[in-house]
């Protein structure tokens, strides 16, 4: 399916010059009657007002309902004395379809285009001529309908900020007079909506109407119009028309129900691919103006909404995890839910590890994503394919976390996810605003960047700090399997604390061989798999460990060494300098920026070669202890917590700028329309992958091969000496 322009170059049904009207083919509108004289009376008033008669004429079928008779009388009243107007009864109740049948090929034998009108609808002013328009722009428009107050698909809005509010009349008139000027002028839809229907008559003559397989209604217009895009021929929404519908007058809820479930039964046995079309569209087609009309229509309405993306998190209470969870914290503790509806998305497993809903925000499952907010924050940096598409469809304006971009300057990580440096790029080329956690991490974009302009007049700089608690409470049993050794090192304390995972940039084990002929305890946190090359040093598992456990290693430490190469912030600084620690930390540009920024001078010594360490580490720890009085007030994840969600609010009131959210709809939907199919059927095979390695047959038949393959690969090799290197050679492979 074509993606829309952005930008109709058309000229609106309002604009458009009357004597290009006199081209149009004539329009006969069929109004099946069947009951709810309210909205008839007004249906028809409002054709009597938009219709006129040198280009429509009105057919009114009266389909013989309980009140038949004294609806007759009414409609006689209406439309007496007008030519263009014609009343006919059924002989008796033939249902919606039959009824549209009926008009089509015995009561009206003009060669005029057929409306199908719903009773319960109200035109507007241009919106019958800007159909035609629309449907004679190609000869390939086979069947076109006008946006609505509830018509599915053309409903407007569509997504709506309030998910429970009701579309009615009033908000549907006021998004469409906001936004439609700047729609495309038609969207190619899998199917019109038959409220309103307009059909090329020469279509009707040539393959029928409605199946009356359909009975009384519900899925024959789908049917219809399905049945003709098979020939080519296409349905379509006009943007610039619009039609009120009151909507299912004719069935109660019960009866509605039956008739859509055994209808769509028949129209997905003849068109399986029926749902994902209308999915597709959903996902896909829509101008995103119009994804985000609520929003655009009003700006400044109760009820703003914001998205805190959590799709990054991983199963380890790491610096990435203790900050968006502190961040999570922050928003339950000064955000009232009355005047910003906070929601916050993150994959199951995460939701279940952390137990998100004790946050007492609304959590949802991230690929439960189907509505509109006003801004989305993601805590770390947008890296997923999925995570910028959500953001993308879902988030009329984003703020975007920057820490670093080690994922894209190490090759060796880059190739993991080869797509990852664009996605990046977009992220920070398309955020409406940025929070980096360093001057010297900006720059580093900058400098990967350099196109990216914009970004810095973009980009917030501000400082992460200490996420220890304020008074750490030391404990003596670690929730986490160490070694009775560890234990016992760390109860007697004074030791150097080496902190940093098993990542090359981390060089951990570049420390460990400069400490290695050191005679003073070492404790390594974060790196137990390095850490197993040094016998004599103490590993504790990284992200395993409780606030409190790792304010403990920290408050017994006398030396916290922090050798990483490549750091965004630096968590470990200002954590060990809450609790007065000396430290020593590899000299780069962001160490000494919040060194600096945080007045650590007393506390921080720096190295920049591994030859000195050793000397830099001994130092320290014969210097005299810090006076654990003097311990600066630093800064805390509290306090970035708060400037970032400053941020939020500055961007939540900012008016929404529609050309740049119309070039990051652009680009992020052609880097993602072609890969999201492709990640929903890697998910689908993973899924039947799984099913067939658990089904009770696969493991029969893997306890077979295990029996029979070493069997099989010594007579083969007896059989042939040079097949049987043959296969050592694969299974080396």
């Amino acid at each position: 399916m074509p993606a829309p322009q952005e930008q109709d170059t058309a000229t609106s049904a309002s604009t458009q010059a009357p004597a290009a009207d006199k081209n149009l083919n004539r329009v006969t509108i069929v109004v099946p009657v069947y009951g709810d004289w309210a909205s008839l009376r007004s249906c028809i008033a409002a054709l009597i007002e938009h219709a006129p008669a040198d280009s429509y004429d009105v057919l009114i079928v009266n389909d013989c309902g309980p009140d038949a008779d004294v609806i007759e009388a009414g409609l006689l009243g209406m439309i007496f004395g007008l030519p263009n107007f014609r009343y006919e009864r059924n002989p008796s109740n033939l249902g919606f379809v039959r009824t549209c049948n009926r008009a089509a090929f015995e009561l009206d034998r003009t060669s005029n285009d057929l409306l199908l009108l719903n009773s319960d609808t109200r035109i507007t002013p241009g919106s019958l001529d800007e159909m035609r328009r629309v449907l004679n722009l190609s000869e390939r428009h086979a069947v076109v309908c006008p946006r609505s107050n509830d018509a599915t698909i053309a409903t407007l809005p569509f997504y709506q900020r309030d998910r429970f509010a009701d579309r009615d009349e009033a908000r549907t008139a006021r998004v469409f007079d906001a936004i439609s000027p700047s729609l495309p002028r038609y969207y190619i839809t899998p199917v019109a909506i038959g409220f309103c229907f307009l059909i090329r008559r020469s279509l009707v003559a040539n393959n029928g109407l409605f199946d009356e397989v359909f009975g009384m209604g519900y899925n024959e217009e789908n049917d219809f119009c399905l049945r003709l895009n098979a020939l080519g021929y296409s349905s379509l929404i006009a943007n610039h028309a619009l039609v009120y519908h009151v909507g299912s007058t004719s069935f109660g809820t019960e009866q509605r129900a039956m008739l859509e479930a055994e209808n769509s039964k028949i129209l997905h046995a003849r068109y399986p691919f029926y749902p994902a079309a209308v999915s597709n569209f959903i996902k896909n087609e829509y101008s995103v103006l119009d994804r985000f009309a609520d929003i655009i229509a009003h700006p400044d309405g109760p009820g703003k909404k914001v998205l805190i993306d959590l799709h990054h998190l991983s199963l380890a209470f790491d610096g990435s995890t203790k900050n968006a969870l502190s961040f999570l914290q922050f928003v339950k503790e000064n955000v009232d839910p009355g005047s910003i509806a906070v929601t916050v998305a993150a994959p199951q497993d995460v939701i279940d590890f952390f137990d998100l809903h004790s946050s007492d925000l609304r959590v949802i499952p991230y690929g439960d994503i189907d509505e509109v907010f006003d801004v989305g924050v993601a805590i770390a940096p947008v890296t997923s394919l999925g995570q910028i598409t959500s953001l993308n469809r879902f988030c009329a304006k984003w703020v975007v976390s920057y820490l670093d971009v080690i994922a894209l300057r190490s090759w060796g990580l880059r190739l993991m996810v080869p797509y990852k440096p664009e996605i990046v790029h977009a992220a920070l080329a398309y955020a409406d605003s940025v929070v980096a956690i360093s001057e010297a991490t900006l720059d580093d974009a900058m400098d990967f960047f350099p196109d990216l302009q914009t970004l810095r007049s973009r980009t917030a700089v501000l400082h992460q700090g200490s996420g220890l608690p304020a008074d750490v409470t030391e404990v003596n049993h670690f929730s986490a399997a160490i070694t009775p050794a560890c234990a016992e090192v760390i109860a007697r304390g004074n030791y150097v604390l080496v902190i940093g995972n098993a990542f090359p940039h981390k060089q951990v084990r570049s420390a460990l061989e400069a400490l290695r002929s050191s005679a003073l305890p070492i404790v390594i946190l974060g790196s137990p798999d390095i850490a197993r090359e040094f016998p004599m040093m103490h590993a504790l598992p990284g992200g395993t460990l409780t606030d409190a456990e790792v304010g403990t290693v920290y408050s017994r430490a006398r030396v916290v060494l922090f050798p990483s190469a490549y750091e965004g912030f630096g968590l470990p600084v200002p954590e060990a300098a809450q609790l007065n620690k000396r430290i020593v930390v590899f000299d780069t540009a962001v160490a000494r920026e919040v060194t600096t920024a945080l007045a650590l001078e007393e506390n921080v010594s720096f190295f920049s070669l591994f030859s000195e360490l050793t000397a830099r580490v001994q130092t320290a720890y014969d210097a005299e202890p810090l006076v654990t009085s003097s311990a600066p007030a630093l800064r805390t994840l509290a306090d970035y917590n708060r400037d970032f969600w400053g941020q939020v609010l500055a961007t939540l009131d900012a008016p929404i700028d529609q050309d740049r959210l119309r070039r990051r709809h652009s680009a992020v939907r052609t880097m993602t329309i072609v890969t999201d199919d492709l990640l929903q059927r890697t998910a689908l095979y993973l899924h039947e992958l799984t099913e067939i390695k658990n089904s009770q047959k696969y493991r029969l038949s893997l306890s077979v091969a295990r029996v029979l393959g070493p069997l099989g690969r010594v007579v083969g090799r007896g059989r042939n000496p040079g097949a049987a290197l043959q296969m050592r050679d694969i299974e080396r492979t």
